[in-house]
C-alpha cells in the first residue's frame, strides 16, 4: 500500500520544517493535513483503517504542526503528550512504555508504522525555532 512502510517516511527525514515532513504524504495522495479528520469520518474506510481514532490522530497531527511551526513549546510538549496517549485500531499509536519500545526495537512491522520514537524525534526538533525559520529568508 502507498502509505504502508517506510518510503514516504524517508522521503521526508531530512525536512527542518513540519510541511516539509508532510510534503511526500501530501503529494502522494493529494490530502492537506486539515482535510484529514474528515476524510477518515468518511463511510467507506474497512473497520481497520477509519474512524474516530484516525480521525483524532489527524487532530493532533494538526495541532502538533501548529504548535512546532509558532515556536510554541508548552503547546508542543502538550500535542506530544496526547499524542503519546492515542490509539489506532489495534494498538497505541507510539510506543510509550518500556514495553512497547521493547516491542518496537525488535518489529520491523511496527517501526514501519512508526520509524522513530519520539525521544528521538524530540532531541532532533526540539531546540529548533521553527517559527523564525519559517519566517526568516534562507539568505539571511
Amino acid at each position: 500500500m502507498l502509505l504502508q512502510g517506510l518510503t514516504q517516511w524517508q522521503r521526508g527525514r531530512t525536512a527542518t520544517r513540519p510541511d516539509e515532513v508532510l510534503a511526500p504524504y501530501r503529494a502522494a495522495t493529494g490530502l492537506a493535513p486539515e482535510d484529514l479528520p474528515a476524510f477518515f469520518r468518511l463511510p467507506f474506510w474497512t473497520l481497520r483503517y477509519r474512524g474516530e481514532r484516525w480521525a483524532a490522530i489527524a487532530e493532533a497531527l494538526l495541532e502538533l504542526r501548529a504548535a512546532l511551526v509558532t515556536g510554541n513549546e508548552p503547546a508542543t510538549d502538550t500535542a506530544c503528550d496526547r499524542i503519546g496517549t492515542l490509539r489506532h485500531n489495534s494498538a497505541r499509536l507510539v510506543p510509550t512504555t518500556e514495553v512497547e519500545r521493547a516491542a518496537w526495537r525488535g518489529s520491523s512491522w511496527q517501526q514501519a508504522k512508526w520509524p522513530a520514537l519520539c525521544d528521538e524525534t524530540r532531541a532532533t526538533f526540539g531546540n529548533r525555532d521553527f517559527a523564525r525559520e519559517i519566517h526568516t529568508p534562507a539568505n539571511a
